[in-house]
């Protein structure tokens, strides 16, 4: 017979759910991962957003990883993550994925955050991000190709970085230590501006490859705050799937349609998050989880 402890009690009866190494959680200091996170953000039973704490465990198993994306938000999750939508119901990631079904399904997706002030840890967390996609790095900088060679791209100065072009291509010279008090100054203004020198295509829109989702969601976050519309697009296929960002009139009204919802080629290790309070769904990547 065993007998466990109160506290071993509590522990199993605490609401959970379950992520994955690529998924990201919403904290007072930003997006960011969900290891160390002591206290991250979610919805109550009002609607509001408010802060909880948090435990985090890895679990000793792999997963499949799903990217999952509506037309309001994006990420990366464990199958089995479980994940509420318009109607207060309850989906499984690996039962989107299997199901097909995808645009018929509402999300409830939050983006807009609350008042954030990056830390170091979450300003290090980007840039290694943007570091995969670096041209050339450096130890203190990093070069990124500019997506679309226009010569206008040079005009305007940026403490925390400038455009150069070599040969027939223009490139964006990222500084690590500016970009991140830049970052922490003012995250909004600092990620429209890369977005608009590094990924703006000849077509006015950002394009995204899905693994810079997490700069995606600080640029989406940023249109949010400045009260401008931004209508999210998305490349099907699985291996090459790409976000699409456009300026729009209005902010977006979808209501959260489901977009894309696919297996990535790789398996990621398990997280697991508890809470105590059973009236509050934490937020990842937008969309709200619900509890295994």
């Amino acid at each position: 017979m065993t007998i466990r402890s109160h506290r071993d009690l509590k522990a199993l009866m605490m609401p959970s759910a379950l992520l994955t190494d690529n998924s990201t959680v919403l904290a007072a200091d930003g997006w960011c991962k969900p290891d160390e996170q002591p206290e991250i953000f979610g919805v109550d039973r009002h609607g509001k957003v408010v802060p909880r704490p948090i435990t985090m465990k890895r679990l000793r198993e792999i997963a499949r990883v799903v990217f999952l994306a509506s037309k309001d938000s994006f990420g990366y999750f464990s199958a089995g993550t479980r994940l509420l939508d318009a109607a207060g119901g309850v989906r499984g990631a690996s039962a989107l994925v299997e199901n097909s079904q995808i645009s018929d399904v509402r999300f409830e997706t939050v983006t807009e955050v609350p008042a954030i002030v990056p830390s170091e840890k979450v300003a290090s967390t980007l840039w290694d991000s943007l570091n995969e996609f670096a041209a050339v790095e450096r130890e203190e900088a990093i070069i990124l190709r500019c997506r679309w060679p226009n010569k206008k791209l040079t005009d305007n100065v940026c403490p925390f970085f400038s455009i150069r072009r070599f040969g027939q291509h223009y490139y964006c010279i990222l500084n690590k230590q500016a970009f991140a008090t830049a970052l922490r100054h003012d995250w909004s203004k600092t990620s429209d501006a890369l977005a608009s020198k590094w990924l703006l295509t000849p077509d006015g829109i950002l394009q995204f490859h899905r693994d810079q989702f997490l700069f995606a969601l600080w640029v989406l976050s940023a249109g949010k705050r400045h009260d401008q519309g931004v209508a999210l697009q998305f490349e099907t296929r699985q291996h090459t799937t790409c976000i699409f960002m456009a300026p729009t009139a209005n902010q977006n009204l979808s209501g959260g349609t489901g977009a894309s919802c696919f297996y990535v080629p790789t398996e990621g290790a398990v997280i697991e998050i508890q809470w105590e309070d059973r009236s509050w769904n934490p937020i990842s990547s937008g969309f709200l989880l619900a509890s295994n």
